[in-house]
């Protein structure tokens, strides 16, 4: 238990009980990320005080793969609300918010 609470939260959950609870998902994205990103640099340090053992991570793939899965898709969102895809999104707003539930669901349990 002491290792699990040294880590940061992930993304998926934070995202998703954060919309359950009808609350600024954008918000809750932003924390994510930034303890995502923090949680590389603060996790090996917690653990070292904790067990007082070195632990090697492989930084620039955690980094990689932390862009690639969070930090690329919401630039791209980002992008998708400056085009016409926005009007789509905003008519048909209550079946994209179930289909974002499944999806995150579906990652969870995955």
């Amino acid at each position: 238990i002491l290792i699990l609470s040294c880590l940061p939260t992930t993304v998926n959950m934070c995202i998703f009980l954060t919309s359950a609870a009808g609350g600024n998902v954008a918000t809750a994205l932003c924390n994510a990320v930034i303890s995502n990103l923090a949680g590389i640099f603060i996790t090996p340090a917690l653990l070292l005080q904790f067990f007082g053992a070195t632990i090697r991570l492989p930084f620039l793939q955690m980094m990689y793969k932390l862009c690639n899965k969070v930090l690329l898709p919401v630039a791209l969102g980002q992008v998708l609300r400056k085009t016409p895809v926005k009007k789509t999104y905003e008519s048909n707003k209550k079946f994209f918010k179930k289909a974002q539930e499944f999806i995150l669901l579906g990652i969870v349990w995955n």
